[in-house]
């Protein structure tokens, strides 16, 4: 008996036709039935492999078409810039953020919509992506005006299609965040005044650069200076020398940051329409997790004697 699963629709067809032509009528009547089963057969495993297809590419259009939705309606921007950093494709939610509508954006360096100031910060943030998310905080300018700060994450993928590595970029809004940090930082710095201005003796609030960021009431009225001349100026330019001081500068610099304070330094100078006087310093590092600042609290007091 002659198996014929291995054909395909065509031969056998071809062979049915044969036979009708050429075989006589009794020895093909088996051979024929034979033929006419096994195209039946294979009629009904093209459509059951037809139905198959139809559903898995039903399937796929689905499951393209949520992902689509999922990608526009992100909360946060999407993109693929090419190894120049051309944007390939983007998000709606990111498009947003850009200020311009994406059907004009694609082949777009993406650098000129990043703020002057971060181009620097941009190219680097390129120059060292490899297959490990890297990020950077960057401000975009939207053709809107004004800024936007941004989390930028990125990463290499190779692009099989391109044949070629791309950038998969994340792109976050941080304005909220930036808002509350600013309005802890202002926060604390009302506190320190605060609490500054309760304090007896004189008490100056220096930042990690030792530029002087509060003076309190009794600082002015024992030196005679305005807060306006004395706060957002560094310690060492308050007056001609007197605050210049290559000890004090190597505790608030060097010491304070390993020993967390300092007490008992003497400083004798004259001062500018306070006179000469003799001082003891005391200093402690406060560090603030929250915003990873230093800040030094310097208190004054005229020695006795």
């Amino acid at each position: 008996m002659k198996k014929y699963g291995k054909m395909t629709k065509a031969e056998l067809i071809r062979r049915l036709e044969a036979l009708e032509q050429g075989a006589p009528a009794a020895s093909s009547a088996s051979e024929h039935e034979r033929l006419l089963h096994e195209l039946q057969v294979h009629q009904i495993e093209l459509e059951t492999q037809n139905t198959e297809l139809r559903e898995a590419q039903l399937l796929m259009e689905d499951s393209r078409d949520r992902y689509a939705n999922l990608y526009d309606q992100a909360l946060f921007g999407c993109l693929t810039l090419s190894a120049k950093g051309e944007i390939r494709d983007i998000n709606l939610t990111a498009a947003a953020m850009l200020g311009v509508e994406r059907s004009r954006l694609e082949g777009v360096p993406f650098h000129r919509h990043v703020a002057r100031e971060d181009l620097a910060r941009f190219r680097e943030h390129l120059q060292r992506l490899s297959d490990e998310s890297s990020a950077v905080e960057l401000r975009l300018a939207p053709k809107n005006g004004g800024t936007l700060p941004i989390l930028m994450q990125s990463r290499l993928v190779f692009d099989a299609e391109k044949q070629g590595f791309v950038c998969r970029t994340t792109l976050t809004d941080i304005t909220a965040r930036q808002q509350f940090e600013q309005a802890q930082a202002q926060a604390a710095r009302a506190f320190a005044e605060a609490v500054g201005e309760t304090v007896r003796h004189p008490l100056l609030v220096l930042d990690g650069d030792l530029r002087v960021k509060t003076a309190n009431h009794a600082f002015c009225q024992l030196f005679q200076v305005r807060r306006e001349e004395t706060e957002n100026r560094f310690i060492h330019n308050l007056g001609p020398v007197q605050w210049d001081v290559a000890k004090l500068r190597e505790l608030l610099e060097e010491i304070l940051p390993k020993h967390s304070h300092f007490e008992n330094f003497e400083v004798d100078a004259d001062f500018p329409g306070a006179g000469r006087k003799k001082l003891v310093l005391h200093a402690r590092r406060v560090l603030d997790e929250a915003q990873k600042t230093q800040w030094i609290l310097l208190a004054i007091e005229e020695a006795k004697g």
